[in-house]
């Protein structure tokens, strides 16, 4: 996984070098929620949702790698330059690597302080990812359809509780508050990107108050699903939500996007020195390592970091 990604999952929208372990562990909630495989019983669906929480932890573990030690973060360092060779080549550069790294330690605390051969550049981290992109993974979420039928289910278990309220009428100083906020946080759920800017207590409030909406209509279909009349009272608001989806919210989601266009979140760019075509930090990585250890293309850089450190007087 790469910072990029973790950005993505966790649909981090701050400077990930300010970000708090407390904000991190919000964002894990947050993203632990929206991605519970339980939320969805389309099969394909939840075979995507389940890719995406189980990658949730790694995320969070390499954002907090690169807030505290390591400055890659999962971004591997590649040289375009780099080319395959034979196991015999690789023999030959492995015999001699422990001399190149010798060399090379003789003289890097020099170069660096000197800034000999050294460019600065900018390295992009994440590019982040588009609004856009949000809204419409919304959309083929279904979350419009998810939290309008939990709204009519929440009013369904408010509808049974007026029989008993007939005998019990404190019931409704019970019942009438909880249908309000229900409502309220449906509401929420509703409106677009929500989930980005609602605050992680009342993200958290607003898919509880949805499932257990949701909830109720499964009780109801396992109770009385037998009988066609409350089938269909269960399946309606689901059709319903999908249609408004389709004619009402799919077109404001379009003209929001459009308003938004390429606006991205989550981007993430870092100014670093180069030392000829190598990241300083990672020279520094390679230095590190036992020789033994280095890959092929290790090695290769390795060989060209010591014929540029050669130069140096």
């Amino acid at each position: 996984m790469t910072l990029d990604e973790a950005i993505e999952i966790l649909e981090i929208t701050e400077d990930i070098d300010t970000i708090s372990v407390d904000k991190l562990q919000e964002k894990r909630k947050r993203a632990m929620t929206r991605w519970h495989p339980d939320k969805v019983q389309d099969p394909i669906v939840k075979e995507r949702y389940e890719r995406q929480f189980k990658k949730i932890d790694q995320a969070v573990e390499l954002i907090y790698e690169y807030r505290t030690s390591n400055r890659y973060a999962g971004q591997t360092f590649t040289d375009p330059k780099a080319e395959a060779f034979s196991s015999k080549r690789e023999e030959s550069l492995r015999a001699e690597a422990p001399a190149w790294k010798a060399q090379i330690e003789k003289v890097w605390a020099a170069i660096k302080s000197a800034g000999w051969n050294m460019t600065i550049k900018e390295r992009v981290l994440s590019d982040g990812f588009k609004l856009k992109d949000v809204l419409d993974q919304d959309v083929k979420d279904d979350i419009m359809a998810y939290a309008v039928s939990s709204f009519v289910y929440g009013i369904y278990a408010f509808i049974m509780t007026l029989i008993p309220a007939l005998f019990f009428p404190m019931l409704l100083v019970i019942t009438v508050p909880v249908l309000l906020v229900h409502t309220a946080l449906c509401f929420l759920m509703m409106l677009p990107l929500s989930r980005l800017w609602m605050p992680s207590w009342l993200n958290t409030a607003a898919w509880f108050a949805c499932d257990k909406g949701l909830a109720v209509g499964d009780f109801i279909m396992r109770s009385l699903g037998g009988f066609r009349l409350f089938r269909v009272l269960v399946n309606w608001p689901y059709y319903f939500s999908k249609g408004t989806t389709l004619l009402v919210v799919r077109p404001i989601y379009s003209a929001i996007g459009h308003f938004l266009r390429d606006k991205v979140v989550g981007l993430k760019t870092t100014v670093e020195r180069y030392f000829i075509d190598y990241p300083e930090h990672y020279v520094d990585q390679l230095l590190g390592k036992d020789t033994a250890q280095l890959s092929k293309q290790e090695l290769q850089y390795l060989s060209r970091i010591y014929e540029a450190c050669l130069a140096y007087k």
